[in-house]
This record gives structure tokens, C-alpha cells and sequence, in this order.
């Protein structure tokens, strides 16, 4: 018996009377107002996407209400919508899956046969849009079978035979396997694999299954699970492959293998992660992928586990190609902070506030420091204190800034680095005539503070254009790099009491010069200041470690001394006790597309060491996953750096606030570098736990 009213609540003074559930039964589900003490005429108010599942009062008259995307929202006392918390998940309902012939490449909607998308393993990027050829739609008969009633019932049938589901199950999804000799159900409780006769071969429980679809000649089984994740699965006995989660940003994704072999996008990383029980009377742990990055981090196994249908085989050919040892790799748990005082939200007068947190060590390792982050950056750390791995409170003096702010509190433990734990803070003191500008949401003009108070810009710009290899030469990296620069020196008098600039192109972008100036960069920059780094060219990844380098001059992928590797870049730029921004524009194909050294240079575990929230860097990357950046004689450009530059001569200012932030840095450099390449590149931007601040005020 359908019950689409079955969640209903009363308004606290018991005007109103609010029901919800699966009304309407296709389409956005609604909640049912009546008022005049439930005797009025109904009233129907959008609601959700899924079912509604609870209604509660508030006590100004209005509701708070969950629903089954999963969403949480509150009406107020006049019937207006506000959402508190919207599902991070794709929407996978309806008959958006599709599948190319390897499996490698899946189309899916983000919404309710909405939002059409695909997501290529080859590529590793979402592009938005209507699937493109050769992605073909799960097949619904055969020859040899056909089957009846599966389309929303609990009583399917295999060539007029009753399938064996359990009570209440109902069938969600269906698709056949060429030739007819087997086919896959999709259910409210999982997946299911049956013969031609109807004889079940295998399921797996993990869940609502909304789409299926069959790959690689009938070798790969793909499902569309009502978690968000699309997962792959081995046909001949269901055993797990490979698992994906698209965020419904649009943006973050991530891939995982059932051992916890992972990729993924620029802040994708954290979307995933550990549960470590402690016993039956304590809260579980949980540690987020990021923080087992140098183990798990294996884009290169990610790539091999369809081919081979066994993650233990693709991880014993990427270790071989790759000259890595066959061991497997260990989970050591990083430390845990947790901050006791002050608490989220509190207002502060002092330049100095105590910071009081416990800490503790589950992985067994002691504790070697305690470090405190400002905005992202570095403020403050901890190293005389009892080097232990058990539980101990600890006290961290921090100075802080005249204007609201985010502190991060992590620990370390050796290698091992823990989860920060944040808090942010209202300042409500006094504010230097700088920040009361900006906390009115305007860039301070040049006379709101003297000289010596108003911040510097430092740009350390490299852009390699003629390098000594001729089969790896671009048009325009070196003039991106230049123009670059000649848009930010006009902030100078501006934003910027001063902007000191260093430019290296072509021959003048060796190895040891960007060492060199990557340390000037770094011991310039004072608290006050930004930094600016901007790299373009060439970016290879080694095959022994996956991990990311840039390209210099004269720079050879066989030969790893003559690259500059991304974690001397990371270690130098990080300690910067500034705003740190990255401009990476070094995934360009130019006239390389047939040099396989450089085909496929994948930045996106580089992008998450910089934006990591240890780290704290924002960063700006050219294109997403494996795609090219592209350059073009009618831009004079490579695109991400004309649509860069365009947003810094005021094109971002959309309100025309006389600003221009990393935000709309963002919004501006992303839909431009999509309208000039026509979709082909992606621009990704990486942000960790910083607040948003002007880069440039506009002309």
C-alpha cells in the first residue's frame, strides 16, 4: 500500500500541519502544508529530490526536514525553503548509464536524468554534457531470455519464471549480456547475476542499485549505486574492481580499488577514507585518504585493474614497470588533535589566544610536534612536550590577527601527519584601518595603512618554451610567463605596497635557477605578504613513484636528477609564512603528442600536497587529470593563462566591488578556459581551509 503523506509534524504553536514522503511519485518530492490548525487548503512546497523522511518543528513556527538524497532543510513559518545541508552525491536514477566497450569510459546524470556527464579513466576528468559516441546503453533483451515485471516490482521474471528475490525486494535495473546467455538485476538491496535460466550465478549486498550495464564483451559488470558511486565488477564471479564517486560539485572525484589503492582529483582525496573501530565503547577514528597518500596514492594501479580484472595483478605489474618493491603498503595511523578551547565561533579581543587540545597517537608512534596554521599558513608549533603516543592535553599559545580567522591545530608523528582539527574564530576587537575595509568586503586603498604595514607581492614566474629537447618545444609558455608577471606589477601602489617579480624563460629556466629562486621566493615573503609562483611547461610523472617533476630547460624524464621534483617545490614553498597562490600550467601537449614521456602527465597528487590543509596552498591547475592544456596563436596565449590574465584586469569583478578574490579568480578562469577550448580543458582550483582574499583590485 503506497503511503505518499506517511511523515507528517505539527508547527509548535499547532497552526500548521506539515506532510511529507514519496508525493509526488515521479519528480521533485513536496511537502504538504496545511494551515489553520490542519483544516486549511493544502499547500504544496518543494522539498527534496528523495523521499522525506522526518519533519520536526522549530520553534519560530517553521520545520526542519530530512530527505533520502541525502538533504537537510528548513521551511520557515511562511513555507520558504532553505537548504542546511545538500547531497554530496550524483543522482544515479533513471537510465543515464552507459558504458564504452572496455568500460573504461562511463556516462551517468548528477541529477535525476539531469545534468548528463561522463567520466573517462584514460583522461581522469568529468566532462558535463550528453554521452558521446561509442558509449552504448545497457542492452534489455536477447534472444534466449526475456525478462518481464522487473521495472519497479518485486515479482520479475525470467522467461516467465519467478526470480528468486527476497520479500520486499523491489527491481530497479536491468541489462542483458550479448548474446543472451546471462543478465544483471539491480535492486532496493544490491546486485544481483543470474544465467539465461534464471539461475542466480552471484550478488553483492551493498546497497540500492539504480543502473546496470555490462562492458568489455560481457567481462565487466558496472552498477550505479544509490550511495553516488559507480562500481566495477568482475562478471565471471562478482568480485569487486574497482569503485568511483563523482562529488556532485562537479568537480571532486575519486577512485578506489577494495584494498584502498586510490586517484583522485584536485581535494578529492578527502571524500574517502578509513574507519578504525576502537572497541565497543569508544567512538570510531577516521582517517581520510590524504593521510595515507605516500602507501595508497596509485593512479598507476587505478589505470591496470580493468585490464587485468584483479587489483592483485595490476598492483604487481604497476610495481614491476614501475621498479617499486612488492610489498604491500602499510596503514600507520597518523596522530589525533582535537581542540578543547577555544570553540568554533567564539569572538576574540588579544593578539594572542591559548590554544588547549588533546592529542594522541592510535598508530603507536610518539608524537614529535604540534603545529598551529593561520589561514593555511604557518603560525605557530609545539615541540617540548612528553613524546608519547598516548592521550595528553597540551596548551599552544598562538598570535593572531586583527580580523576573523581559521586556525588549524595537527600533529605529527615521523612520517605520519594527522587530520587538523579547525576552529573559526570572530575578532571583535579594534581593526587597523586595512582590515575594516576588508571586513566590509572592499581591498584596502594604498593610504589605509603606512608603507611598511600594507603587504608585498613576491612572483617567482618559469615559463619554458625553446627547450634543448626540440620534439618537446611549446609556443607560448615563456610568454605566458612574462604576461603573467605584467599583470600583477600593475597591482603595485595598489593592493600591494610593492611587487617584486622574477621572471625565467626558456634557457634561463634551469634546474638549479628555479632551485635558487624557489629559496629567494621563500625567505622574502614575510607574514604580511603573498607569493606568487607560476610554473609553465612540461610536468612528468616517475614511473617509480608516480610522483609529479617539473620539466626545466634541459630537463630529461630518463634522467631523474635533471628534473626538479614537485616535493622540493612543495617543502620550499610551503614553510612560506605568507599567502602562498600556484599557477600550474605544465600538462601542455603542444607538439608532443607523440612522445610518450610526456603523454599523459598527470599534476593531481602534486595539486593535493600543495592544497593539502598541512600545506595550505592555494592552487590553481590548467587543466584536470591527464587533459592537455591547450595554446593557440588566436589567443597569443595558452588559455588558462589568457582567461588568468583577463580575471586580474578586472573581468572577475563581476559586482564590481573594486576587487578581485581567489573565488572569483575561481569562477571566472574556469567557465572561460571551457568557452575558449570548447569544453576540452578543465581548469581545477585546489583551496584548503583559507578563507577567500583579494589577489588584485581591479582598474
Amino acid at each position: 500500500m503506497k503511503r505518499p503523506l506517511a511523515i507528517v509534524g505539527w508547527s509548535a504553536d499547532g497552526e500548521t500541519l506539515a506532510a511529507g514522503g514519496t508525493h509526488p511519485t515521479e519528480g521533485t518530492k513536496r511537502i504538504r502544508l496545511f494551515r489553520s490548525g490542519g483544516r486549511g487548503a493544502p499547500i504544496d512546497v518543494d522539498a527534496a529530490s528523495g523521499t522525506v523522511k522526518d519533519i520536526k518543528a522549530t520553534p519560530d513556527g517553521g520545520f526542519v526536514f530530512g530527505a533520502a538524497d541525502p538533504l537537510l532543510g528548513v521551511l520557515n513559518a511562511n513555507g520558504a525553503r532553505r537548504v542546511l545541508r545538500d547531497s554530496p552525491l550524483a543522482d544515479h536514477r533513471g537510465r543515464a548509464l552507459r558504458a564504452s566497450q572496455d568500460g573504461k569510459t562511463v556516462a551517468f546524470a548528477f541529477e535525476y536524468d539531469r545534468a548528463p556527464a561522463s567520466f573517462s579513466l584514460e583522461e581522469r576528468s568529468v566532462r558535463m554534457g550528453p554521452p558521446g559516441p561509442g558509449l552504448a546503453e545497457p542492452l534489455l533483451a536477447a534472444k534466449r531470455v526475456a525478462i518481464s515485471d522487473w521495472q519497479s516490482g518485486t515479482h520479475p521474471k525470467s522467461n516467465g519464471q519467478l526470480l528468486p528475490l527476497q520479500p520486499f525486494e523491489v527491481s530497479h535495473a536491468l541489462a542483458v549480456a550479448t548474446g543472451g546467455d546471462s543478465f544483471l538485476l539491480g535492486t532496493e538491496f544490491g546486485l544481483r547475476h543470474f544465467d539465461s535460466t534464471g539461475k542466480e550465478l552471484w550478488q553483492r549486498s551493498q546497497g540500492t542499485v539504480w543502473a546496470v550495464t555490462f562492458a568489455a564483451e560481457g567481462r565487466l559488470a558496472i552498477a550505479a549505486f544509490g550511495d553516488g558511486t559507480i562500481r566495477w565488477f568482475r562478471a565471471s564471479d562478482g568480485q569487486e574492481l574497482l569503485a568511483f564517486f563523482p562529488h556532485a560539485d562537479r568537480v571532486r572525484w575519486v577512485l578506489w580499488t577494495p584494498s584502498g589503492y586510490y586517484d583522485a582529483s584536485p581535494g578529492g582525496e578527502d571524500l574517502i577514507g578509513w574507519h578504525v573501530n576502537r572497541g565497543r565503547d569508544r567512538e570510531a577514528d577516521f582517517f581520510s585518504a590524504s593521510r595515507f597518500r605516500a602507501g595508497f596514492y596509485r593512479p598507476d594501479v587505478i589505470s591496470r585493474v580493468l585490464g587485468t580484472l584483479d587489483e592483485a595483478r595490476a598492483l604487481a605489474q604497476a610495481n614491476e614497470v614501475g621498479g617499486r618493491k612488492a610489498a604491500p603498503a602499510k596503514l600507520v595511523l597518523p596522530p589525533i588533535v582535537r581542540i578543547l578551547s577555544p570553540s568554533n565561533g567564539d569572538a576574540f579581543t588579544t593578539p594572542s589566544l591559548q590554544f588547549r587540545f588533546s592529542a594522541r597517537s592510535p598508530g603507536g608512534a610518539p608524537m614529535t610536534a604540534v603545529h598551529a596554521r593561520i589561514d593555511g599558513r604557518p603560525a605557530a608549533e609545539l615541540r617540548a612536550f612528553e613524546k608519547g603516543a598516548g592521550a595528553q592535553e597540551l596548551v599552544l599559545s598562538v598570535a593572531l590577527p586583527a580580523r576573523d580567522c581559521i586556525v588549524s591545530v595537527f600533529a605529527e608523528a615521523g612520517d605520519a601527519v594527522g587530520e587538523p582539527d579547525t576552529v573559526r574564530l570572530r575578532w571583535v576587537g579594534a581593526a587597523t584601518a586595512s582590515e575594516a575595509t576588508r571586513a566590509r568586503g572592499f581591498s584596502p586603498a594604498p593610504s589605509d595603512d603606512p608603507p611598511e604595514m600594507r603587504p608585498k607581492l613576491y612572483v617567482l614566474a618559469v615559463g619554458v618554451s625553446k627547450y634543448a629537447d626540440p620534439s618537446y618545444r611549446l609556443d607560448f609558455a615563456a610568454k605566458d610567463a612574462r604576461d603573467v608577471v605584467a599583470v600583477l606589477e600593475k597591482q603595485k601602489g595598489r593592493l600591494y605596497s610593492d611587487v617584486i617579480t622574477t621572471v625565467l624563460t626558456d634557457e634561463e629556466a634551469t634546474r638549479d635557477n628555479v632551485v635558487d629562486k624557489l629559496d629567494w621566493l621563500q625567505k622574502q615573503t614575510t607574514h604580511l605578504d603573498t607569493a606568487i609562483l607560476f610554473l609553465a611547461g612540461h610536468g612528468v610523472n616517475d614511473p617509480s613513484t608516480g610522483l609529479y617533476n617539473f620539466l626545466p630547460v634541459a630537463g630529461n624524464p630518463d634522467k631523474r636528477s635533471t628534473l626538479l621534483p614537485g616535493s622540493e617545490i612543495k617543502t620550499t614553498i610551503a614553510s612560506i609564512h605568507g599567502k602562498v597562490v600556484v599557477l600550474l600550467d605544465t600538462c601542455h601537449a603542444g607538439n608532443v603528442l607523440n612522445e610518450p614521456k610526456l603523454r599523459g602527465g598527470d599534476s593531481n597528487g602534486f595539486v593535493n600536497e600543495l592544497s593539502s590543509a598541512e600545506s595550505g596552498i592555494v592552487v590553481f591547475t590548467a587543466a584536470a587529470g591527464r587533459q592537455s592544456s591547450q595554446e593557440s596563436t588566436k589567443w597569443g596565449n595558452g588559455a588558462f593563462t589568457k582567461a588568468f590574465v583577463e580575471a586580474l584586469s578586472g573581468e572577475a569583478d563581476f559586482r564590481k566591488t573594486g576587487r578581485v578574490t581567489i573565488n572569483m579568480i575561481d569562477l571566472y578562469v574556469s567557465d572561460r578556459v571551457k568557452q575558449l577550448t570548447s569544453g576540452q580543458q578543465t581548469p581545477v582550483t585546489a583551496k584548503p581551509m583559507v578563507q577567500d582574499f583579494p589577489l588584485a583590485m581591479s582598474p
